[in-house]
């Protein structure tokens, strides 16, 4: 089953927030929220993890380049959450290299640090892979924001969200089958942020590549 395809969103301004949201059937369901900062920082929180339910566990797993693809390993570890969750890229500074954060919520802690040299963005690389919870799952968000895309309500499992980082004149790329995709724009790099659905019922399983090679 494809996803009902609309016109592409792109947001080009510093410190913009693009929250993730789309319609399924007569509910609108908040799946998190893209910020990207000043510094060329870039923030994803993810919305299930919201004060009713903060502790929900969240599995970790691990992602390989073999022949062109990612694979993605079975989870490794699950982790449990206090605070909800977010997971951010930061380039480097005088005193740290660049790295991504899995994390808590301030004031929570740091669960895991991935240290890469990924900035200034020459080639395109891939962040992450984040599998929601099943859609039937979710309650309906009064948040008022634009729907970025409807998904038919007869689809109930999990959706991939995958991140991929590309340099700051890309325009488009080629795009995942069956995916929409909303691209984000830092002052250094844009962000793609492509959604399929997974055909299968998840936890929430975050996956990242579990070396330092920046590859797509």
């Amino acid at each position: 089953m494809s996803v009902e395809r609309k016109s592409q969103q792109v947001y080009e301004k510093q410190g913009k927030t693009l929250p993730l949201v789309i319609e399924w059937g007569d509910r609108s369901i908040y799946l998190g929220v893209v910020q990207f900062l000043g510094d060329d920082s870039f923030i994803f929180k993810v919305g299930s993890h919201n004060s009713k339910n903060a502790d929900l566990p969240v599995e970790l797993g691990s992602s390989v380049m073999l022949d062109g693809s990612f694979i993605n390993r079975p989870p490794e570890t699950l982790q449990a959450i206090g605070r909800g969750l977010h997971i951010s890229l930061h380039p480097p500074t005088q005193s740290q290299q660049g790295v991504m954060h899995f994390r808590e919520n301030a004031p929570g802690p740091v669960l895991s640090r991935r240290y890469i040299e990924w900035f200034p963005v020459t080639t395109p690389f891939r962040l992450l892979h984040f599998f929601t919870l099943p859609l039937d799952t979710y309650s309906h968000s009064t948040k008022t924001v634009t729907i970025i895309n409807s998904i038919e309500s007869s689809y109930k499992d999990s959706l991939e969200i995958i991140f991929d980082i590309f340099p700051r004149d890309t325009e488009k790329a080629h795009p995942y089958i069956d995916s929409f995709e909303i691209w984000g724009t830092s002052p250094s790099y844009r962000v793609r942020i492509s959604i399929v659905q997974s055909g299968s019922r998840t936890p929430e399983i975050i996956y990242w590549p579990v070396d330092n090679k920046l590859e797509l």
